[in-house]
Formats: C-alpha cells, sequence, structure tokens
C-alpha cells in the first residue's frame, strides 16, 4: 500500500469518528431539524472561521486556482484574494444583523418579505448557484485521486464517486455539527498540507528562478510578464469581477448565510468572518504556486485541472500524501457544506410548504435531500469545463439577496413588495442567456467576460424602479436580542 493512500485512509477515518461524535451534539438539539441543519444555533466563533474556511477553500480554491496559474500566473490567487475581501465585508456589514433575524434560508428570508412566489424563484435560483459549486468538488476530487493514485482511480469518474460517497456520509451523519467540526480538521490539514509542499515542491523542481526560466513565453493572448505579476494575467476586469462575486455572495448565498444562522450570535457570526477572511486571502497566491510549476515542467496538458495534482505526484510520497489529504479535506469541507444547504433549502422552503409532513419525519426528508442533491451534483460534474470561470459566473445570481439584505438593513422604507420575484428571476434568465446563450454575447467585452457587473447594474436599475413605481412595502425583517455574549 502506497504512503499517499496510508495518509489518505487515516485522514477519511478520522473525518467518520467525528462525524459520528458530532451526532451526540446534534441530539442536544431540543428540535432536531434545527440540529440537523444549524447545530442548534450553537456554533462558537472558532468553529463559524471553520465552516466558512472549509467553504471557500475547496476544489475550486486549490485545484481550480493552478488550473487558472496554469496559463495565467500568480495573479489567478485573486480568486481566493476575492473571497477573503467578500468574507471581511459580509462580517463587518451583514451577518450580525441576519443572524438576529433568526431564519434557517435564505429563500425563507425572500418569502416573508416579499411574499410565496419570491420564495420559490428564491429556492430555483439558489440551487442552480449551490449544484454549480458541488459539482466543482466532485471534479477536483476526481482529479486529485487520479493524478495521485491512478493504481486505484484509473479515471477521473472512479474519483469523483468515491468522494462523492465520503461527502454524502459524513453529512448523512451528523449534519451541522459535524461539517463544522470535519472543518475545523480538513483546515488544519490544508494549512500544514498546502504550505509543505510548496516547500518542498520549489527546490525539488530547480528552484524558483528555474521554474520562472522554463515558463512557456509563446502565448501572445496573455499579458506579458503574466508569470509572476499579481495582476497582468488576470487583468484589472477580472480581478475586481472576483471581488465583486464574492461580495455579492459573502451575506446572499446559502452555503455562507447558513453558516451566520448558525452561530451563537450576531457578535459570533461577525467576528468568525473577520477571522476568516483574513485567513482565506493570502491562500489563492500560494495554491497558484503549483500552476505555475506545472506550466513550467508540465506543458501540454490535457486538462490544466490537472496541474496541481501532477506537480505533488513527483515530490516526495509522504509530502505528496499530506498534500493529497489537504486538497482532498479542501474538497470535503465545501462540499460537505453546500450538500447542507442545498438540503435546507429544499425541506424547509419547498417540502415543508407544499405538504403537510409530520414533524418526526423532517429529519430523513433532510437525508434524503442530501443524497439527491449529491447525485445531481455527480451529473453536473460529468461535463463542468473551467472550475473558476463557472463558479464565478454562477455567485452573481446572489447579487439580488445581497441587495435586498442590504436594503432591509440600511435602507428599509425602500424595498417593496413587488421586487422579489421579478428581480429574482430576471436575474436568473440573464443568467441563463449569459451562460447559454449569444444574446448577451456582445456586452461580455465591456464587462470584462464578468456577468456580475452586469448583474449588479440591472438590479440596482430594477430596484430604483420598483422604490420609484410600486406601492405596496415589503416586509421588514425583525431583529431579534442577542443570543450570546
Amino acid at each position: 500500500m502506497s504512503v499517499q493512500l496510508v495518509i489518505l485512509v487515516v485522514y477519511m477515518i478520522a473525518l467518520l469518528a467525528v462525524s459520528w461524535y458530532s451526532t451526540k451534539l446534534m441530539k442536544k438539539s431540543t428540535n432536531p431539524v434545527v440540529g440537523f441543519f444549524l447545530a442548534g444555533r450553537g456554533v462558537p466563533w472558532i468553529i463559524v472561521v471553520a465552516l466558512l474556511f472549509g467553504t471557500a477553500i475547496g476544489g475550486t480554491s486549490t485545484v481550480g486556482v493552478a488550473e487558472q496559474a496554469y496559463t495565467r500566473g500568480l495573479s489567478a490567487g485573486w480568486y481566493n484574494g476575492a473571497w477573503g475581501i467578500g468574507a471581511v465585508i459580509a462580517g463587518l456589514f451583514f451577518v450580525r444583523h441576519t443572524r438576529k433575524w433568526r431564519k434557517t434560508t435564505v429563500p425563507e428570508i425572500m418569502g416573508e418579505m416579499f411574499g410565496p412566489g419570491a420564495r420559490y424563484i428564491s429556492v430555483i435560483s439558489m440551487i442552480v448557484f449551490m449544484l454549480v459549486i458541488l459539482s466543482l468538488q466532485f471534479v477536483a476530487g476526481g482529479s486529485i485521486l487520479t493524478a495521485l493514485l491512478p493504481q486505484y482511480f484509473p479515471s477521473m469518474t472512479h474519483g469523483m464517486i468515491l468522494s462523492a460517497i465520503v461527502f454524502v456520509f459524513i453529512t448523512l451523519i451528523g449534519g451541522m455539527w459535524a461539517s463544522g467540526l470535519s472543518n475545523f480538521i480538513s483546515c488544519l490539514v490544508i494549512i500544514i498540507g498546502v504550505i509543505l509542499s510548496v516547500f518542498f515542491a520549489v527546490p525539488h523542481f530547480g528552484g524558483w528562478d528555474s521554474i520562472i526560466a522554463a515558463l512557456p513565453q509563446d502565448l501572445p493572448q496573455r499579458a506579458p510578464g503574466r508569470w509572476t505579476s499579481l495582476t497582468a494575467g488576470l487583468g484589472a476586469g477580472m480581478i475586481f469581477g472576483y471581488i465583486g462575486s464574492f461580495v455579492v455572495q459573502g451575506p446572499g448565498a446559502q452555503s455562507t448565510a447558513q453558516i451566520a444562522f448558525a452561530a451563537k450570535g450576531g457578535k459570533t457570526a461577525r467576528f468568525g468572518f473577520l477571522v476568516a477572511g483574513i485567513c482565506i486571502f493570502p491562500f489563492g497566491f500560494i495554491c497558484a504556486i503549483f500552476g505555475i510549476i506545472g506550466a513550467a515542467r508540465f506543458p501540454g496538458l490535457e486538462r490544466a485541472a490537472m496541474a496541481l495534482p501532477r506537480v505533488v505526484s513527483e515530490i516526495p510520497p509522504a509530502v505528496g500524501g499530506t498534500l493529497l489529504a489537504a486538497l482532498w479535506a479542501a474538497d470535503v469541507s465545501t462540499a460537505v457544506g453546500i450538500l447542507m444547504a442545498v438540503a435546507t433549502m429544499v425541506v424547509n422552503d419547498v417540502i415543508k410548504k407544499l405538504l403537510k409532513i409530520d414533524v418526526k419525519h423532517d429529519l430523513l426528508l433532510s437525508r434524503i435531500c442530501v443524497f439527491g442533491a449529491a447525485v445531481l451534483g455527480l451529473l453536473m460534474a460529468m461535463t463542468i469545463v473551467g472550475m473558476v470561470a463557472t463558479i464565478t459566473a454562477a455567485m452573481a445570481i446572489t447579487s439580488t439577496f445581497t441587495i435586498f439584505f442590504l436594503s432591509n438593513i440600511y435602507f428599509p422604507k425602500l424595498l417593496k413588495k413587488a421586487m422579489g420575484f421579478w428581480m429574482i428571476l430576471i436575474s436568473l434568465i440573464v443568467f441563463v442567456l449569459w451562460q447559454y446563450t449569444p444574446a448577451l454575447s456582445w456586452l461580455k467585452p465591456a464587462l470584462a467576460g464578468q456577468v456580475v457587473f452586469l448583474l449588479i447594474i440591472l438590479n440596482i436599475v430594477m430596484f430604483i424602479l420598483f422604490a420609484i413605481f410600486a406601492k405596496e412595502p415589503a416586509n421588514i425583517m425583525v431583529e431579534y436580542a442577542e443570543d450570546d455574549d
């Protein structure tokens, strides 16, 4: 048995043991569904940090960043830099307030503010976004296992299937507590594994100067000096597009909002988001180094997503095995959170609203939804190409929700009931047109290819028009007293 496989198996056993232990914590909640989805609203700040860091540092933030750095250089790290900025802004201006609303899902909030139509269109919009992210975790998991353990995983499909099984198993056992505690372990493994591997990889491939000298210079479509510049490879438009995408998804995406909802209180949520944002910011630039090494030493890879795994497969097995566990830890931490988010919305905002079901069946339904989300995400993963581009486009969908949250907190009198359904529906339609038809292709050069700019502008214009001409006010979310501190 290889060293890499032994390390991976030990890590998997640790995660399963933590998930089993989390069932005891989950049972302390008087409401089993709140215990499963929100850990009884008792998550301390250190687990908030672990949950958010784990959600941020997933397959896209490691394998995906290296994939982009394979052609664009160090500036690919701005994906994580933007994530960190978004988390800090959410911590400063949003999550203390949203935690005090004492809700479970973003669509639930939309329904209370704007009515049932807004609730159901929010579920559709948010599930599309969540399933895209989930599918990317399967792609990353398959890439990692195939590159580093080809004798056990001869194709990416095999690696994706095993990843899906582990993700689902952890989520089904312990819910949000399992997610938080496994993320805490995963974060430690990620930080140690990535830093240790960079420390070994650079000298193993001849040192930094030798790596830079070996980089290809025959891609005229990329900016000169792209490899070591913090901006040239991506360009200012794409960097600001990343920042815009993460600023709007921080408060408005179910996967991040649910972390705030599960915190012990508003102050706990705010502090956890701020600390996590600071920790997330530099991580992408470290992972981009793997993509640069891959471009220098392994040019012409069939899939650029194999850049990081290919580099790691060449360094000492013990180090490579640690990074294998770290990369897989990143996948686990993100995927478990996404599965929780999708299942929470389906149960609370669809099944329980449309069907009269006894509360004793809620936990079973929750677990069925986790399994169904995993199957859909795995099917989507078979067709995903370009991890970072895909996920940043999907994040733009959340811009509408963030505008509503911002207005409810700071400008509540401007909110009108008609806004909810129509703004969310139009944003979803524009996103689909941008992604899958040539209808809006003429706009892409002017907006640096970033749909988030279009959706932010569109939502602001629609918001102003509704605020002026619509009559019926929306319901304002009430902030309850602090639960902690």
